[in-house]
């Protein structure tokens, strides 16, 4: 489950917060920036495996998996949200090539 939810969240938030700063008036690269950046926010999550972890009517068993799925989805998420930011600056050279200048006159 984890292996699936990592991927699809960073994707997820990468496209939304591309689209965002796209809207905004962000160039391409400061919008893949801006996207990259959200990948590393995972609070919500341990918000609600604690309020999961509380809940009476789901058993011992399941509370405790939720916990342990809350906690390696936001330590990987955190993680590789880090390593996307360091490198977002090379990523967006390679994705977003820059225009060049024509000169007139010139073939």
């Amino acid at each position: 489950m984890l292996l699936l939810a990592v991927p699809l969240t960073i994707a997820g938030k990468a496209v939304a917060g591309y689209l965002a700063g796209r809207v905004g008036g962000f160039t391409d690269r400061q919008s893949l920036n801006a996207g990259l950046a959200l990948v590393a926010h995972g609070e919500f999550t341990i918000i609600l495996a604690e309020v999961a972890a509380e809940n009476p009517d789901i058993s011992a068993g399941v509370r405790a998996d939720l916990v342990a799925f809350a906690g390696l989805y936001v330590l990987a998420t955190a993680t590789l949200g880090v390593l996307l930011m360091k490198e977002s600056k090379g990523l967006g050279r390679a994705l977003f090539r820059p225009r060049r200048l024509i000169r007139e006159g010139v073939p």
